[in-house]
């Protein structure tokens, strides 16, 4: 992991909060109000206005100040505002990947739409602990009829909860060994389920998966 330095805009001395800046004269009696831009982004007191990599080599940001057009001053002459910025070195946050979902400790979350519930969306939440899951759905139907982790695959089987099985089953796989999912219905009874999300230790992590 590589740390950061971030540049945070924390203080200025005539604006408390919001984007919208105030400049003074001497007399404090003629004031000027103007914004400032990082990038194409409008800044605020206490937003992050730069980030860098730690490297020995030089880096820069260009932050844009633009008079409000409908802001006039009083009287002619300078107009001045003190901005405090932060420079603070922080430590990279490691983002979550599939394989974490087998270690102990981890929750993750895996949502879809739902055809027979109107394509809302329903979750499987699972967590890891002792070597063991425990997993719950966010309905009672579908609801999950088996849940195993067997190698680098979890296989989640859901359905809705007739004993005669009349409604069928679908499948929804996560196989670690190439960073994958997939999502089958082997009696097509239940059309497409879409997968919205898979959310590792709080980071969903869906887009950085492969769709089998």
């Amino acid at each position: 992991m590589v740390a950061s330095i971030k540049v945070t805009l924390t203080e200025a001395s005539n604006t408390e909060s919001g984007k919208l800046f105030t400049a003074k004269d001497e007399s404090g009696e003629s004031t000027v109000n103007y914004t400032i831009k990082a990038g194409t982004a409008d800044v605020a007191v206490g937003d992050t206005v730069a980030e860098f990599e730690t490297k020995t080599v030089e880096q820069s940001a260009t932050l844009t100040f633009t008079k409000d057009a409908d802001s006039t001053a009083t009287f002619a002459g300078t107009h001045t505002e003190t901005l405090t910025f932060n420079i603070a070195v922080e430590d990279a946050v490691a983002t979550p990947t599939l394989a974490d979902a087998f270690e102990n400790g981890s929750t993750t979350a895996v949502t879809f739409k739902d055809f027979y519930n109107d394509y809302n969306d329903t979750t499987i939440t699972f967590t890891k602990n002792n070597d063991q899951y425990s997993y719950s759905s966010s309905r009672y139907d579908p609801t999950v009829r088996s849940f195993t982790q067997s190698g680098d695959k979890i296989i989640i089987i859901c359905g809705y909860p007739e004993p005669d099985d009349s409604y069928g089953a679908f499948t929804i796989t996560l196989d670690k060994s190439d960073n994958s999912y997939s999502a089958s219905d082997p009696d097509d009874y239940y059309e497409v389920y879409d997968l919205q999300s898979v959310v590792v230790n709080g980071v969903d992590i869906k887009d950085t998966l492969s769709k089998k």
